[in-house]
């Protein structure tokens, strides 16, 4: 069972997919989702469940929510199918608010390296009652 993600260690891949993903290290929204979570992929967010087409939507609506921000992993756990990892989400709206949101993960990779299903709960820090909906807004 191999303990790399895509030729990457976990974090190296948490790292890469959130940036790359979310924080628009690549600029197409598609391309990114299809980079790092597979066709039949499902989401379930805070008690909301996303399909693939709903997360891309979400994706698009996070990158035009956040002028910019920056995001630390801090734990990953990987046992060559479930990886598990928690991160901080640090961001500025584009009309200047803060939102700082603590992320918990638990993901199923498939044999291609791709999330096929995600578990998360989310843990808001800074920002006002309607950022509570920023991890699954679409």
């Amino acid at each position: 069972m191999s303990r790399t993600i895509q030729g990457m260690s976990p974090r190296r891949f948490v790292e890469a997919m959130l940036r790359d993903v979310l924080l628009g290290g690549i600029e197409d929204v598609e391309e990114a989702v299809s980079t790092y979570f597979a066709p039949h992929y499902e989401q379930y967010v805070d008690g909301n469940r996303l399909d693939r087409a709903e997360f891309a939507r979400h994706v698009r609506t996070v990158r035009d929510t956040l002028r910019g921000g920056e995001i630390e992993v801090r734990e990953v756990l990987f046992d060559g199918v479930t990886l598990a990892e928690t991160h901080t989400v640090r961001g500025r709206k584009t009309d200047g608010a803060a939102v700082v949101l603590e992320v918990y993960t638990f993901c199923e990779i498939g044999h291609d390296g791709r999330v096929r299903r995600l578990k998360e709960l989310t843990h808001l820090l800074t920002g006002g009652p309607a950022d509570r909906a920023l991890s699954h807004v679409h």
